[in-house]
């Protein structure tokens, strides 16, 4: 999910015309790096990928639900 939300999060952030904010990049930095050591490179662009593709709504509700899910 974190490869996928961060792939979401990549496009949905271009397509708004707007950029990462760098301390929030920073502040996700090990995050992703962890998710992507514990997946491989590979399954981690696969991932995120897939969440590439999400529509912001798709990717809103998806996010939601899994929060819904803690």
């Amino acid at each position: 999910l974190a490869a996928r939300f961060d792939g979401a999060a990549d496009t949905h952030t271009v397509q708004m015309g707007r950029r990462r904010d760098i301390a929030d990049a920073a502040f996700l930095a090990p995050f992703i790096e962890r998710a992507r050591a514990a997946l491989g490179t590979a399954a981690y662009a696969t991932a995120g990928a897939a969440g590439r593709e999400l529509s912001y709504g798709d990717a809103i509700t998806s996010m939601h639900d899994w929060l819904q899910g803690l």
